[in-house]
């Protein structure tokens, strides 16, 4: 994310926990300045400013960037399971080198019965 929308994640954030809340112009550019630091630069801003939600939805703690973290490395977790399950149930295999078809197919012809042709 970038840093203007840090800013909006932390803006959005602050309206649903004071705690997040700053002063003044100065420690707002901290503040986003150091989320930026901390957060994990892959994170999408739907995902920061959804999870927030859910994460009031439930919970009277403060939101931390390691929480933001920790839900981000499950969710992408989860997409890599996904499409993992996808691509198994789907029959695709990872590609056999040539060599391997060749042996493999010279196995199967050893093993074939003189009648099978």
């Amino acid at each position: 994310m970038t840093q203007e929308e840090i800013a909006e994640l932390l803006a959005w954030s602050s309206s649903l926990d004071w705690r997040l809340s700053v002063n003044n112009e100065r420690d707002a550019r901290v503040k986003v300045r150091a989320w930026s630091v901390a957060l994990r630069s892959d994170m999408t801003k739907d995902f920061a400013l959804d999870y927030v939600a859910k994460h009031y939805g439930r919970s009277k703690d403060t939101l931390t960037p390691a929480d933001l973290n920790d839900a981000w490395r499950q969710h992408r977790l989860a997409q890599v399971h996904e499409i993992e399950q996808e691509r198994r149930s789907s029959g695709e295999h990872v590609p056999m080198p040539a060599w391997v078809k060749e042996r493999w197919q010279e196995i199967v012809n050893e093993r074939r019965p003189h009648w099978v042709e």
